[in-house]
């Protein structure tokens, strides 16, 4: 899939992520993971890191690949380009997940939760139960005990975008 900086799902990324040229600490701990661009983590970010415009939409564009990678390698029913943009917004925040192991504590994501089995979300979509699979959307707002504004309207928005048709007119 070619992917571009405009398209459903992309728009929702982009404003809830932003735009930092200089890398920050994650909002919730004040720590890792460091941050940069529309949101970009892993390895090679850290302390005092800064990019250009064009560094951070290269990023973008290459974790949502990796967000719909997990699309595809997990959903098993159709999905419209609605459906399919807002999962891409959703995973790109939440990413894919991992199962705890002696060494990791885990992470809940849209595939594997830390407890190991599916999320609730994958196991509705999968069974055809699109609403539902819709409306677990809203119970990924709280990154620690307490619902977080910015990821409450994040989800909205991935919501209503998911339940919305696709506009297949061309206008």
């Amino acid at each position: 899939m070619n992917l571009t900086l405009n398209g459903p799902g992309m728009d929702i990324a982009m404003g809830a992520e932003g735009l930092r040229l200089k890398s920050y600490p994650d909002p919730h701990t004040g720590t890792s993971p460091w941050t940069i661009g529309r949101g970009h983590t892993g390895p090679g970010v850290h302390v005092g890191m800064t990019c250009t415009l064009e560094e951070a939409n290269g990023w973008f564009l290459s974790d949502m690949a990796i967000a719909d990678s997990v699309i595809t390698r997990f959903v098993s029913v159709p999905l419209n380009a609605n459906q399919r943009g807002a999962l891409r917004s959703f995973i790109y925040n939440v990413g894919q997940g991992r199962a705890s192991t002696v060494t990791s504590l885990g992470k809940d994501g849209f595939a594997v939760l830390a407890n190991g089995k599916p999320s609730t979300m994958l196991l509705k979509l999968n069974a055809g139960d699109y609403q539902g699979c819709a409306d677990e959307f809203l119970k990924w707002t709280m990154p620690g005990t307490n619902v977080h504004n910015g990821l409450l309207a994040r989800r909205t928005a991935e919501r209503s975008l998911f339940l919305k048709p696709e506009d297949n007119t061309g206008a």
